[in-house]
């Protein structure tokens, strides 16, 4: 295998040819799977009203969008397993493709909350291929890096998709959130088709099954279901707290795209800091700096409709930033 030279922590690493390009085309698959999770939670009150449902029924839609992804991701990983990150990318991305255009034809809330299912359920499948996809060209003590650039995924997706979701809803209307993601999913898999090669990988039928899960791995598990949760959890409640205080669409994405803006420089620099010093204490470090910002978020003078705000939302976004690489590491 041909190799070049990459500097990582102040020396010199061997990273296939390759490897870089097949890391972003990946990244980039990973990015519009959290992007439609912004996207939508911009919309969610101008959906409720549409259909003239309660705003306590809105957020189903997230619920309809990240359950069926949770339950998708073990079927993922072991069709990432068998054929290798190409094929169920591929695969995730045409149904996510198709399900977008049901979305965004929905006649009903309900047909619509049945697109979201069959999205999430998509986006499950499509993500840990994207995931092994991405760190397969590295050796191991280059992973956090590689880690640290997916996981910035995260942060840009939420610094675009508010933005990007607020113009869509007040300019052109809510079911513009849906449209987009159309072309996108196509751009996405022109970039793996262009970028990855096709393999020939497949497990042989009879293959003995691997013991894969570990204290380890559930703790690891469990920190990324923190981090998940948190993120998106506190991306709906400060958007839609904002807009019930008369904020619009594009002004109530102004916290979560600080929030985002961290973590997008954060986590590269958490991959390094981990694949120098190891898991432990950046994880330390990312539960202590994200339990100060939570702390100071529950004051009542860091109302998010003020400045006060700011340092905790920096400090959540710091912590966030940190934890992804250690975990999925």
């Amino acid at each position: 295998m041909s190799l070049i030279r990459e500097r990582s922590a102040g020396r010199p690493v061997a990273v296939a040819a390759g490897a870089w390009p097949q890391l972003a085309a990946y990244t980039t698959v990973s990015l519009l799977l959290q992007i439609d999770g912004t996207l939508i939670t911009i919309a969610v009150p101008r959906v409720a009203m549409s259909f003239e449902v309660g705003p306590q029924i809105g957020p189903l839609l997230l619920s309809a969008y990240f359950v069926p992804y949770a339950a998708g991701l073990v079927p993922g990983g072991r069709l990432a397993d068998r054929y290798g990150g190409r094929l169920p990318v591929l695969w995730g991305l045409g149904l996510f493709a198709g399900a977008a255009v049901v979305g965004a034809l929905a006649p009903s809330f309900w047909m619509l909350v049945a697109s979201r299912v069959v999205q999430g359920l998509a986006a499950g499948l499509a993500s840990p291929a994207a995931l092994a996809g991405a760190v397969a060209p590295f050796r191991p003590e280059q992973r956090g890096v590689a880690l640290g650039v997916f996981g910035s995924a995260s942060g840009v997706a939420h610094l675009i998709g508010p933005f990007a979701g607020g113009a869509l809803t007040q300019g052109l209307g809510w079911r513009w959130n849906w449209w987009v993601l159309v072309p996108a999913s196509l751009l996405c898999g022109a970039g793996i088709v262009r970028t990855v090669a096709p393999t020939a990988r497949r497990l042989a039928t009879g293959a003995d099954p691997v013991r894969i899960y570990s204290r380890t791995v559930g703790v690891a598990a469990a920190c990324a279901g923190i981090s998940f949760t948190i993120l998106i959890g506190s991306f709906l409640l400060a958007q839609e707290y904002l807009q019930h205080h008369g904020f619009s669409p594009m002004a109530a994405a102004v916290p979560p795209t600080i929030l985002a803006a961290v973590i997008a420089v954060v986590a590269p620099r958490a991959g390094r800091l981990t694949d120098r010093r190891g898991s432990r204490p950046v994880l330390m470090a990312a539960f202590l700096v994200l339990g100060v910002g939570l702390g100071l978020l529950a004051l009542p003078v860091a109302s998010l409709t003020t400045l006060w705000a700011v340092p905790a939302v920096v400090l959540v976004g710091l912590g966030l930033g940190l934890m992804f690489a250690p975990t999925s590491r």
